[in-house]
């Protein structure tokens, strides 16, 4: 009973940890991690996995409220929250994008629960699935969908792929860690810090445009007003769609959740575009929260199973349970903890759906009072905390001058589609080590 009641608790301070790294502009779940790592250490491993859950699922909730509002992403998993959600925020209708945001995650973490329940039904015929040949075949698939989407000109088309391809391959070689592409430069060997080439690149130069904006073009804040919402059939059946995606494209080893969410916001673009759809932008937005929800615990997976960490923050966690010495693998991976995991999900799926609707208005009426200043200190704010996790973990002057030349980029090509850089300095590492991992394998045969 005493361990029954521990593990409650670890998933309630998840709780609360998640809604602050949700709420706070440019924490997120990695600054998170780091923060509590010498406190998680004295606990047992299934504590901490139960703390890191419960947090991220609900950080998914409370930073599309953020990045509705504020138009800042904490991760690169909240492009497209930014993109859409500050979008129908800045036409009166943050309160649609709250609860599209909201209901997507909510539907994307049961269906996340449904999954992991089938998964441990047939865990050993699904790791038989995902094999180099398949990943090769999905990832490969979702290149091309991202190369394809609609550009207006040579630098989006073509320019902007190959540069956000090519920093993403600086450092290590994804298919050979022996070898590294860092001319000669020590600080580079780990690579380019995805987290000063986000907010360089891309936050900061949008948070300039917005605190320069004139004040009869600003957002008109809106409080939550749960009579505006209104419930279309057609988001129901897309939430179904993006649910399985995200879980399926998220277990899949090696993945982000960055490539979960912005891939889904890419596919839904190009069918819109396509097909004609009605409200693309909720469509947009809804496709990536609920991807990136189920997502968001199907990433969790190859790193309990397999070893693999996936993220910045799955990285400071791996780091953490190799030092309590937890043993990666399907034998750790047993009946006892897809329970406790199901709990987890479960209850947090609730708990983050609940509380959007209320964090919203606490926050709609802080964001009333002074939109010029917030976006000066949410600026101020961002820079200190990517400069102090770039001094703890990595270089100061590595991310001190990744922010600095990004951000001239940024701003120089404003009104062009940024994103394409993100996107491909996000899913190309994936691309090329499966292809070359595949090539290995070939050669042997």
């Amino acid at each position: 009973m005493v361990f029954f009641e521990a593990d409650v608790a670890f998933v309630l301070i998840g709780l609360v940890a998640g809604v602050l790294a949700g709420m706070l502009p440019g924490v997120g779940m990695a600054v998170l991690m780091i923060t509590v790592y010498p406190i998680l250490y004295l606990y047992e491993p299934i504590q901490a996995i139960q703390f890191y859950l419960s947090a991220i699922l609900v950080s998914q909730f409370m930073g599309s409220v953020v990045a509705t509002y504020f138009a800042v992403p904490g991760e690169s998993s909240s492009i497209p929250a930014v993109v859409e959600g500050h979008k129908l925020a800045r036409e009166g209708k943050a309160t649609q994008a709250i609860f599209i945001a909201a209901g997507g995650s909510f539907i994307g973490g049961i269906i996340a629960f449904i999954g992991l329940y089938l998964l441990g039904m047939y865990l050993m015929d699904v790791f038989r699935i995902f094999t180099t040949v398949f990943n090769v075949i999905i990832i490969s698939l979702v290149f091309v969908l991202i190369f394809a989407t609609p550009a207006t000109n040579m630098w989006e088309r073509i320019l902007f792929p190959v540069i956000g391809g090519g920093l993403s391959l600086i450092g290590m070689t994804p298919w050979d860690s022996n070898t590294s592409w860092a001319f000669g430069i020590e600080a580079l060997e780990p690579g380019v810090p995805d987290m000063a080439i986000l907010l360089g690149l891309y936050t900061l130069p949008l948070l300039w445009h917005l605190n320069n904006t004139p004040i009869h073009e600003r957002l008109a804040v809106q409080d939550f007003d749960i009579r505006q919402i209104v419930v279309r059939f057609r988001h129901f059946i897309l939430s179904i769609f993006y649910g399985i995606y995200g879980f399926i494209v998220g277990f899949m080893p090696g993945i982000g959740l960055g490539i979960v969410s912005n891939t889904a916001y890419a596919l839904q673009k190009r069918i819109d575009a396509k097909m004609k759809l009605g409200t693309p932008g909720e469509n947009q937005l809804l496709a990536a929260e609920t991807a990136n929800n189920s997502g968001a615990f199907a990433i969790m997976l190859p790193l309990l199973i397999f070893g693999i960490p996936t993220t910045t923050s799955q990285a400071v966690l791996y780091n953490l349970l190799i030092d309590q010495n937890y043993d990666f693998g399907p034998l750790s991976f047993d009946a006892a903890v897809i329970t406790g995991i199901l709990t987890v999900v479960l209850f947090t799926t609730f708990v983050g759906f609940l509380l959007a609707g209320p964090l919203a208005r606490l926050l709609a009426l802080f964001f009333s009072k002074s939109q010029k200043h917030i976006y000066i200190g949410i600026s101020i704010l961002m820079i200190v905390i990517t400069l102090y996790v770039g001094y703890t973990t990595i270089d100061f002057w590595l991310y001190f001058w990744t922010i600095i030349l990004s951000c001239i980029f940024g701003m120089i090509f404003f009104k062009y589609d940024i994103l394409k850089i993100i996107y491909f300095f996000i899913i190309t590492p994936f691309f090329v080590e499966n292809w070359g991992r595949l090539g290995f394998i070939l050669d042997i045969y």
